[in-house]
């Protein structure tokens, strides 16, 4: 991921060396983009955890609908953004996957419960099943041509809005009551740029086939390996 430009945050919960928790109760989840923006949580009622729920063999940071994780260095997000995610264990909870910390600013959302969604201003809505969902999910956030992709598929399209801030990153929800989701975190990363169809083709083929998810992108097996650390 590092050799694509624009990496604003990167989080990994397969690195165990970037987790910080006690008790399997997550303080702190380092950000490996190299622009120290950290998620952590100090309250004990809200700390997400770790070593609980894997996916393909792997640790993936847990939230159980009470929880959530931000950070306290504030990063552009909003229009021209491109951010991917992979999740596992989704719930029934309607709300926030991930949000900017204001709250008013760039979301990707589970809604109804079984629709996956980003707003950003305008909502832009698919009619994909969410419920016990496993898969990597890529949203580009470019005004009126903001799409989600699912397992490499394109789910929705539409204008998503063009609001701009910069704000801290939240994981897990934002903050306010009944918007907290139920869902195991792998990976997130987030790039201040919309991504051409190749980048991202490459971090989907990356992502799939760490996490062993179907849909994974056709490339040469030798150009994932250089992704892994």
């Amino acid at each position: 991921p590092l050799t694509i430009p624009n990496l604003s945050a990167w989080y990994d919960a397969d690195d165990a060396g970037t987790i910080l928790s006690t008790a399997n109760a997550v303080t702190e989840w380092r950000d490996k983009s190299g622009n120290g923006v950290h998620l952590v949580q100090n309250s004990a009622a809200l700390k997400p955890t770790t070593g609980t729920v894997t996916l393909n063999g792997k640790n993936t940071i847990f939230f159980d609908g009470t929880d959530q994780i931000e950070s306290t260095v504030a990063t552009r997000q909003g229009d021209n953004m491109t951010v991917f995610m992979v999740l596992t264990n989704l719930g029934t909870q309607t709300g926030t996957l991930y949000r900017q910390s204001n709250n008013f600013g760039a979301s990707i959302e589970q809604r109804n419960p079984t629709d996956y969604a980003i707003t950003n201003g305008a909502i832009v809505q698919s009619n994909v099943g969410t419920v016990n969902d496993r898969s990597y999910i890529t949203c580009q956030f470019n005004a009126a041509s903001g799409f989600i992709r699912r397992n490499g598929t394109q789910i929705a399209t539409g204008n998503a809005g063009a609001t701009e801030f910069t704000d801290g990153i939240s994981l897990g929800g934002s903050g306010f009551a009944g918007n907290l989701t139920i869902a195991g975190h792998a990976e997130f990363l987030l790039y201040d740029r919309v991504l051409t169809t190749e980048e991202i083709d490459t971090i989907e083929a990356y992502l799939a086939q760490k996490w062993g998810l179907e849909g994974f992108a056709p490339r040469d097996i030798a150009d994932l390996y250089q992704w892994y650390d």
